[in-house]
C-alpha cells in the first residue's frame, strides 16, 4: 500500500496523508484541486520516523524537509530601552503575540526592547514555513 502526502504545490504545506491500495489511485488524492500535489512515500514509518507531523515537516522540491525554526538573537536584554532581541526571517506580514497581545509585524523582523524589567512571552502561531514559535525574553 503506497503511502502519500498531499501538499499545497506553491508552499509545500502538508494538507493530508494516508495510504492507497493501488499506486494508480495516488492522483485522485487531490480531489481535483489544481493547487494540490501528491508525494508518494515508500512507507510512512521509513520516511517519517514513525509518523507524519505537519507541524514539523513540509515538502520542498518533492522531498520531505524539516520546517525551519525561528530563533531570537538573544533571550536576555537590558531593560534600558536600547538593548534588543531580534527575531528575523519572519513571514511578511505576520501576527506576533507578546504577553497575550497580538501585534502585526511587517518587514520580516521583530526588534524587542524594554524599558521595564519583565519577562516577555513571544508567540507566533503559524509562521509557515517555520515551526510554531514560543520564547521568553527576559529584560533585567
Amino acid at each position: 500500500m503506497p503511502g502519500y502526502v498531499t501538499y499545497e504545490t506553491e508552499t509545500g504545506r502538508i494538507f493530508g496523508s494516508g495510504s492507497v491500495s493501488e499506486e494508480t489511485d495516488l492522483p485522485l488524492q487531490t480531489n481535483g484541486r489544481p493547487d494540490l500535489s501528491v508525494l508518494e512515500l515508500s512507507s510512512l514509518e521509513e520516511d517519517l520516523d514513525g509518523g507524519l507531523n505537519d507541524r514539523l515537516i513540509y515538502v520542498v522540491d518533492g522531498e520531505l524537509e524539516a520546517r525551519p525554526v525561528l530563533e531570537f538573537s538573544k533571550l536576555n536584554i537590558a531593560a534600558d530601552g536600547v538593548d534588543e532581541a531580534v527575531l528575523a526571517n519572519l513571514p511578511d506580514p505576520c501576527t506576533v503575540v507578546i504577553n497575550g497581545e497580538p501585534h502585526e509585524v511587517t518587514g520580516g523582523s521583530l526588534e524587542l526592547s524594554a524599558d521595564v524589567p519583565a519577562t516577555y512571552v513571544v508567540e507566533i502561531r503559524d509562521p509557515f514555513p517555520y515551526q510554531r514559535f514560543r520564547a521568553e525574553v527576559v529584560a533585567t
